[in-house]
């Protein structure tokens, strides 16, 4: 007689395999595109949108209005001109917060009386001080000089409108007789305010709102701003690298962080793909519990088990490959934007277009914005870089109304 032969070549019968919504459960989340015939794939495709939900309302630049123009600033006098800068913020009101010099109460706007002066001042009314007090005084961009560096504030306030429409230094030279230095300083001066107030508000960012129950598509990635040589070793490069999140429909929410790429050989085309030491802080602290869907390229710093090891709770992981690579043996061609079905931890189904495209289109906002500047010069450049990160924030606004805003809340 002889014995049975097990069916399997270990000794041990043969299971079935389990499914794959048996073996994580009905409650776990996870991510993934079924099978699908051609005809309900492409049904699927054009009914689920890209960007789901958004706060604003696309505009084209060449429709939209803003609030001030060179023609209202000719128009109208000097007096009406510093008030109505005061009241859109560009100016101090020096009648609410009184004197700089000893806080006392000031006088209302009065003209110089001396020959050939035009000039309109506050005056503090304590006898033991009487300081005269331009509108302009102390201001974060403005000056206020004597002799040849003297300019009058109307004509700094039409290169601030210059500046801020995006006219370089020698389109403002042509339009202006001013000279190069003044120019340069008042758009470092502007970058810097712009730096302020991106710190100031960018930790009150908050991606989602869980306590609606609703699941947002975030969008998360990392450009090279540019290179240098090192200074200690010649032969190797420092690579100027940032990453960012964002939330697709809200461009005021985008978030940027510096990394801290390793060096590289001079021929390198570049720092590579982030590290997982600079990822998870950030996943951590802006992403986890939220109710998102990453959407990311394919580098594997992004995965960190979110979806299996359910290292992070309120967060579920789609992605993309940006480039040919091999998977699981097979190559597989890039795809920019695929439709992935999400099982969410309630039970429910939610089908999303993975993709970077929004955080890509920001990429190429701050590569245009910093192309300029020498990232080795590490104070101006990440001036720069804030700079451009508030102008993306107030892409669709008038960009000018909001830097009025943006010097009220600083100057106070």
């Amino acid at each position: 007689m002889y014995a049975s032969c097990p069916k399997s070549g270990k000794g041990k019968p043969h299971q079935k395999r389990k499914s794959r919504l048996h073996a994580r459960g009905a409650q776990q989340p996870y991510a993934f595109m079924p099978k699908l015939s051609k005809a309900l794939y492409n049904k699927l495709w054009r009914k689920v949108a890209y960007v789901r939900s958004t706060t604003h309302i696309k505009i084209k630049n060449e429709r939209q209005l803003w609030s001030w123009s060179l023609d209202k600033i000719d128009d109208l006098t000097e007096r009406q001109f510093i008030c109505e800068s005061t009241k859109d913020g560009f100016l101090v009101d020096w009648l609410l917060k009184g004197c700089p010099k000893c806080g006392g109460k000031v006088t209302p706007l009065q003209k110089d009386s001396r020959a050939g002066k035009d000039d309109w001042f506050h005056r503090c009314t304590k006898d033991g001080c009487q300081m005269r007090i331009l509108p302009h005084h102390g201001h974060l961009i403005f000056r206020t000089g004597k002799g040849k560096s003297w300019k009058p504030l109307r004509l700094q306030f039409k290169l601030l409108f210059g500046i801020v429409a995006g006219l370089n230094t020698v389109q403002l030279h042509r339009l202006w007789p001013v000279n190069e230095k003044m120019l340069r300083s008042m758009s470092i001066d502007l970058d810097k305010a712009r730096q302020l107030d991106v710190q100031q508000k960018e930790p009150q960012i908050k991606f989602g709102c869980p306590e609606e129950g609703k699941w947002v598509d975030v969008e998360a990635d990392e450009f090279d701003a540019g290179k240098s040589l090192d200074a200690n070793e010649p032969a190797k490069l420092n690579w100027e690298q940032w990453g960012g999140i964002i939330q697709r429909g809200v461009p005021e929410s985008l978030v940027l962080f510096k990394t801290r790429p390793k060096k590289t050989k001079l021929r390198a085309p570049g720092p590579g793909p982030i590290k997982k030491t600079d990822w998870y802080p950030k996943a951590k602290k802006w992403l986890k519990g939220r109710k998102v869907m990453l959407h990311t390229d394919g580098a594997r710093s992004y995965k960190l088990g979110i979806n299996r090891k359910r290292r992070m709770d309120g967060i579920i992981h789609n992605y993309v490959v940006h480039r040919k690579k091999k998977i699981n043996g097979r190559w597989v061609h890039p795809k920019f934007v695929r439709l992935f079905y999400n099982r969410l931890p309630d039970g429910g189904e939610l089908y999303t277009k993975g993709g970077t495209q929004v955080i890509d289109r920001a990429w190429r906002h701050m590569r245009e914005f910093t192309r300029h500047r020498n990232p080795t010069d590490t104070r101006s450049f990440l001036a720069r870089v804030r700079s451009a990160q508030w102008v993306y924030w107030n892409m669709h606004k008038d960009l000018f109304a909001a830097t009025g805003h943006m010097l009220k809340a600083l100057q106070g």
